[in-house]
């Protein structure tokens, strides 16, 4: 389990999920049942925010006291109530008055008709139960080789995220996962996040046409990612394309100013002598860019050594920008690093890599 999964709020569907989180319910739920089954009712309200200004008042001429008066604003917090295994209040952002909080309960209930089409995979929330997110098994596909016969199979998911934070929609994207490895294929594509406002919907019809759109969102998002995949699989690159793809992944961190600053002295510890603290942020400022270009340098040798045995493993792929992603992938998912690695290669810096690397894959087959 990691850091941000919020307690023990997780289900996967008969096998454990490909990012290894949770306990395996051998169970057909609706989305509804799941978060049941796992906690996810818990309510989130908002608050109206009161500014504390502290005035001076003078009692006499040599007398002084500090009162502090209750100004009303026009925010409000988002708050999450406690719960069984969190006993506190957590504020989840900052919002208007005319935003309007769905409770997860309602969330489920509306996605309840989209599981009994693609059934219920995994349901969890991380970051204290702020975003909550629930995977549909949208069933299997295949990539296939320029050769029209080897096939690299993939399951197909759709990922669908729910943050209360006073400005994020509802997302649905459709996520992959190359069955081999078990690799999360996360694309970048704005073709392939469906966004979708819960906020101002009212009356059945409304609601239906909101599920209608949906489904067709979802479905053009499918076909638009798995075109590209297949386009990709069937373009040979050149050593100059694989080296654009890496670097474009891990690009060489920027030096900060203070990193910067350090390079224009002959003699930093002599002619900084009298500002020793100003030396030290300077030095410290060098060490950290110096770290993390030895660590890009590690990842794109890494992703490249992966190239290189996905081109042995797979020849009838090989030297294609779904290799070149591929290794990417393989690398974001399975290098060592802290605990909240699956939420990293869903959501955060991990993914990010991904997604650069598959823009500039697409570059190639364009």
């Amino acid at each position: 389990m990691t850091a941000y999964i919020f307690g023990e709020r997780f289900f996967g569907h008969r096998e454990p999920a490909w990012h290894g989180l949770g306990t395996v319910l051998d169970e057909d739920l609706s989305v509804t049942d799941a978060f049941t089954k796992v906690g996810l009712n818990y309510e989130v309200n908002k608050f109206p925010l009161i500014a504390n200004v502290q005035l001076d008042e003078f009692v006499s001429s040599s007398e002084e006291t500090k009162v502090v008066m209750p100004l009303p604003t026009d925010k409000f917090a988002i708050v999450r109530n406690p719960t069984p295994d969190d006993n506190q209040h957590r504020i989840f952002g900052i919002c208007s008055n005319d935003y309007e909080i769905v409770q997860n309960s309602e969330v489920a209930r509306l996605l309840d008709p989209l599981a009994e089409t693609w059934s219920t995979e995994t349901v969890g929330a991380i970051d204290d139960g702020k975003t909550i997110f629930v995977t549909l098994d949208a069933g299997a596909a295949a990539i296939k080789a320029k050769n029209g016969k080897t096939v690299d199979n993939i399951a197909k998911y759709f990922l669908i995220t729910e943050t209360k934070d006073g400005g994020s929609a509802m997302k649905f994207a459709f996520t992959p996962v190359r069955v081999v490895c078990q690799n999360t294929l996360v694309t970048g594509l704005k073709a392939a996040v469906v966004s979708s406002s819960l906020t101002h919907r009212t009356g059945l019809r409304n609601e239906m046409e909101w599920r209608l759109k949906l489904i067709a969102g979802m479905a053009k998002a499918e076909n638009v990612v798995l075109e590209n995949m297949q386009r990709m699989a069937k373009v040979v690159l050149d050593n100059s394309n694989l080296v654009e793809i890496i670097e474009a992944a891990y690009p060489t961190p920027k030096k900060s100013s203070k990193a910067v600053m350090l390079e224009s002295f002959e003699d930093p510890e002599k002619e900084l002598a009298d500002y020793t603290e100003l030396l030290n942020e300077m030095t410290e400022a060098q060490a950290g860019f110096e770290y993390w270009a030895n660590r890009t340098q590690i990842f794109r040798t890494n992703a490249t050594d992966l190239f290189k045995k996905f081109n042995d493993e797979q020849p009838a792929f090989a030297n294609t920008p779904w290799a070149a992603y591929n290794a990417v992938v393989e690398t974001e998912d399975y290098r060592s690093g802290k605990a909240s690695l699956a939420e990293s290669a869903l959501w955060g810096a991990r993914a990010a890599a991904k997604k650069r690397a598959f823009a500039k894959a697409m570059e190639f087959v364009l």
